[in-house]
C-alpha cells in the first residue's frame, strides 16, 4: 500500500490527478483503517469537483477517526462547496474547539458566518485570532461580504477595524471609498482612494475607480490624468484609450480623441465602434478623406451598414464626388424604404451633381410613400426653382410650412424668391425675419433680409444688413453680389465695383460659375465700359 500511496503522492504533486486518484483508491481498498489516505483522496476529487464522492471519503475518515480535524476541515470545505454553510460552520466549530490556536480556520469560519449574514459571530470569531494579519484580512472579508449584501454601516466598520490593525491594506482603502461615493460623499471617496495609491500606485482597481469619481464630479482634468495613468501601467488593454478618446470628443478635443481612437485599434483592429468613433473626430476636424477611408473599412466588414453608409453619401458630398454619393444613398434605399431622408439626401445629391431628372425621379418615389414629410417637399421646391417653374415651387413651400410651421429654410427661400420676383415683399419680409428670429445670426437669411430691403427700396437698410451678412459669410458670391448692388444704389461706386469683382473672384476660384456670374459681368461692363 505505501508504494500505490507513494505512486499517488507523485502524481497529485505534478498535477496529474486522474493517476493520483487511482493509486489512492487502490490503498483505499487494500486498507479499511487508514483516515489519512481516504482524507487525502477525498482532498484529490474536491480538486476535480466530483463532491459527493469527496464528502463520502471525508466521512467515511471521519467514521473511522471521529476528532481527526484534517478530515472535519476538508469536509467543511466540500459542504461550503456545496452551498451548505450551516453544517460547514458546524464542522469548523469543532475544529476550533479541538484547536483553539488555529486562527486559518478561525478566518474560515469568520467568512462563513458573514456569508450568512451573521456579522456579529463573524466579528466575535475573528477578534478571537491572535495572527495580527489574519485577523485583517478576516474584518476585510467580512466587510466585502456585508457590502455584497447591503449592509454599509456593517461593511464599513469591518473595514476600519481591518486597516486600524493593518495599515497597509489599500483593499480596505478601495471599499471605503466605494462605501463613501455610494452615500454621494465625494470627497472623502477622493481621500480614501487618494490613500489607497499611496500605498500601491499601481493598484489600477483604485485608479479606475478615481477616474470615474472624477468625471462623475465634473473633474475631467484629473479624470485624464487617471486614464493616462492607467494606458501607462496597462499598456496592451485597449480600455483605457477608450475611455480617453470619448473624454476627448465629448470635450471637443478632436485631435487628441483621434490619437486615442488609433491607439485602440492598434490593439485591436477589428473594433469597429471605435473606428466609427475615430471617423467621427476626423470628420469633425474637416479631415474628411481620413474620415471616409476609415468608413471604407468598416464597409468593407458590413456593406449593409446604414450608418456607414450614410456617412459616407455625406462624405462624397463634401468632397465633390456626387456618383460616388448617389451609389451609397441608392444602396441605403435599396436596404429599406422606409427612412424618408435618405430619399431627401439621394434627391438632393442628384440636385448638386446638375442631375435634375433622377432629383425629380427620386422625389416623386419618395413623395408617393412620404406625402406628409415636409423635408421631401422643401426638397422638391429646389427642383421646381431650378427648373424655373415658380408656381410649383411656391406651392411646395407652402406645404413645407403647412407640415412644418417652423421651418426657417422654406421661410428664407420662400421669402427671397418673391423678393427676387419683387412680389408680396411685405410678406417676404415677415417670413425672412421669422426665419431668421428661429436661426439667428445665419448669414444666408441675414442676406435675404437685405435683399428685400434692397428690392422695397430701402437701401441705407440694405447695406447695413448686407454688410453684416458679408461679415458672417465672407466669401459667397451671391452676398457679394448683392452687396455690390446696395454700394451702387447708395452712390459708392468703387465699392459697388471692388463687391462684384470679389464675387466674380470667388466663382473662378470655386471652378464653379453661379448664375449671378454673367449678371455681374454685365453689371460691370456697364459701369466701367470694361469687359472681362
Amino acid at each position: 500500500t505505501y508504494y500505490h500511496f507513494m505512486l499517488g503522492y507523485q502524481a497529485e504533486l505534478s498535477g496529474d490527478l486522474a493517476t493520483a486518484v487511482e493509486e489512492y483508491t487502490k490503498v483505499v481498498i487494500a486498507d479499511n483503517t487508514t483516515a489519512y489516505v481516504r482524507t487525502q483522496l477525498a482532498g484529490v476529487l474536491q480538486k476535480l469537483n466530483r463532491l459527493e464522492e469527496a464528502e463520502t471519503l471525508a466521512r467515511e475518515a471521519l467514521s473511522l477517526e471521529p476528532e481527526y480535524t484534517r478530515a472535519m476541515t476538508l469536509l467543511a470545505q466540500i459542504l461550503n462547496n456545496q452551498k451548505r454553510p450551516s453544517e460547514a460552520i458546524e464542522l469548523y466549530e469543532k475544529v476550533i474547539a479541538s484547536e483553539p490556536d488555529n486562527d486559518n480556520i478561525r478566518l474560515q469560519l469568520s467568512i462563513l458566518f458573514a456569508s450568512t449574514g451573521e456579522f456579529g459571530k463573524a466579528g466575535d470569531t475573528i477578534a478571537a485570532t491572535k495572527d495580527t494579519l489574519l485577523k485583517a484580512s478576516g474584518y476585510y472579508y467580512i466587510g466585502v461580504l456585508a457590502t455584497g449584501l447591503n449592509e454599509a454601516k456593517v461593511a464599513e466598520k469591518a473595514f476600519k477595524h481591518s486597516i486600524e490593525i493593518n495599515p497597509m491594506l489599500d483593499s480596505s482603502y478601495l471599499y471605503l471609498g466605494v462605501l463613501a461615493q455610494y452615500k454621494g460623499k465625494n470627497r472623502k471617496a477622493e481621500k480614501y482612494y487618494l490613500k489607497a495609491m499611496d500605498i500601491d500606485p499601481k493598484n489600477t482597481s483604485v485608479i479606475e475607480k478615481l477616474s470615474q469619481l472624477y468625471m462623475d464630479t465634473g473633474k475631467t482634468e484629473k479624470a485624464i490624468g487617471m486614464e493616462d495613468m492607467l494606458s501607462a501601467l496597462e499598456p496592451d488593454n485597449p480600455d483605457p484609450p477608450r475611455k480617453l478618446g470619448l473624454i476627448y470628443m465629448n470635450m471637443e478635443r478632436y485631435e487628441e480623441a483621434a490619437a486615442e481612437f488609433r491607439k485602440v485599434l492598434v490593439l485591436e483592429p477589428d473594433d469597429m465602434e471605435f473606428r466609427y468613433y475615430l471617423a467621427l473626430a476626423l470628420n469633425e476636424m474637416e479631415r474628411y478623406e481620413e474620415a471616409l477611408e476609415q468608413y471604407l473599412i468598416m464597409n468593407e466588414r458590413d456593406q449593409d451598414n446604414t450608418k456607414v453608409l450614410l456617412n459616407m453619401g455625406y462624405l462624397y458630398s463634401v468632397l465633390d464626388q456626387e456618383d460616388k454619393a448617389a451609389e451609397a444613398y441608392e444602396k441605403l434605399i435599396s436596404l429599406t424604404q422606409e427612412v424618408p431622408d435618405y430619399f431627401v439626401y439621394l434627391a438632393r445629391n442628384y440636385l448638386a451633381a446638375g442631375r435634375d431628372e433622377y432629383a425629380l425621379r427620386v422625389l416623386t418615389q419618395g413623395l408617393e410613400h412620404f406625402d406628409g414629410h415636409a423635408e421631401m417637399h422643401f426638397t422638391k421646391s429646389i427642383y421646381h426653382e431650378q427648373a424655373g417653374e415658380f408656381e410649383m415651387m411656391v406651392a411646395h413651400l407652402k406645404r413645407t410650412l403647412a407640415l412644418e410651421a417652423k421651418h426657417a429654410e422654406a421661410m428664407n427661400f420662400l421669402g427671397y424668391n418673391y423678393a427676387e420676383k419683387g412680389i408680396n415683399l411685405d410678406d417676404a419680409l415677415d417670413l425672412i425675419k421669422e426665419s431668421l428670429s428661429l436661426k439667428p445670426g445665419n448669414g444666408y437669411i441675414t442676406d435675404s433680409l437685405g435683399w428685400v430691403y434692397f428690392k422695397m427700396g430701402k437701401h441705407k437698410k440694405a447695406l447695413k444688413t448686407l454688410k453684416k451678412a458679408h461679415g458672417i459669410v465672407k466669401d459667397d458670391p451671391v452676398i457679394l453680389e448683392h452687396l455690390g448692388d446696395a454700394y451702387l444704389a447708395t452712390d459708392n461706386v468703387p465699392k459697388a465695383i471692388e463687391s462684384w469683382e470679389r464675387s466674380l473672384e470667388i466663382q473662378k476660384l470655386m471652378g464653379k460659375k453661379e448664375g449671378s456670374f454673367e449678371r455681374v459681368v454685365k453689371k460691370l461692363k456697364l459701369l466701367t465700359g470694361q469687359g472681362l
